[in-house]
Parts: C-alpha cells; structure tokens; sequence
C-alpha cells in the first residue's frame, strides 16, 4: 500500500520493485506472458486514482517467500497507454525477500467482470 500511494503521490511508480531475475507476469490487458527486468523503469501517469484492497498475505517460506493476493480497482491514466476509467482487476503476487527487501518474482493480474484492465501491451524500458 505504501507503493500506491506514493504513485498517487507523485504519479510515477516506486523504481526498484522487481527481483534481481526479473518478474514474470500475466497483465490484465490480457495476451501473452510479459518479462519485466530487474532495471525496468517505473511507469508514469498523467492521473493516478488507484486503490488496494481486501489484501491477503500467504507466507510460503518465513522471511524468504510470500504471495500476496488483493483486488485494485480506480481510474489511471498512464503517459504511454490509453487511460483506463473503470480499472478493476484481481491480483497475485509472488515476492522473494533479497537483500533485506521483498521483491516481486512473479504477477497475475486479471479484470473483474464489469472492469477494465490496462491497456498496456509491452513492457516499457
């Protein structure tokens, strides 16, 4: 949550999020399997209106490996996609601790019916 609202904040995403190996993920723009790498640079926003919730942690390995599953749900709009005014999705997320900080390995985000994902189609380096 801290995340979120520092993108509310200053509408740009917190740098340095994505573990050494990279992330793994599913968008809810829907397509194919995208790879986000360790360095890649936080997204920016002309408007950011997201909020988090229901959020639930599952420890796998204590201190080590966590997934966290939430819903996010709000209007964005993005500096390279359309912006999105009914963005409602369902999230997972793996996280691996490294260097003192938990880090994200792998994500799945998924559109509620009734709600849009993004529309994004690639990742932004």
């Amino acid at each position: 949550m801290e995340n979120n609202a520092y993108t509310k904040k200053n509408l740009k995403g917190v740098g340095n999020t994505v573990a050494k190996e990279g992330s793994l993920e599913f968008w809810s723009s829907g397509g194919l399997l995208n790879e986000v790498k360790a360095d890649a640079a936080p997204q920016e926003f002309d408007a950011f209106g997201i909020n988090v919730k229901h959020i639930t942690v599952i420890t796998l390995v204590p201190g080590q490996v966590a997934v966290a599953q939430y819903y996010s749900d709000g209007s964005m709009d993005p500096r390279t996609s359309a912006a999105v005014s009914n963005y409602r999705v369902r999230v997972t997320q793996v996280f691996v601790k490294e260097g003192g900080k938990w880090k994200v390995r792998a994500a799945h985000w998924s559109p509620i019916a009734g709600g849009a994902g993004t529309s994004q189609t690639g990742s932004i380096d």
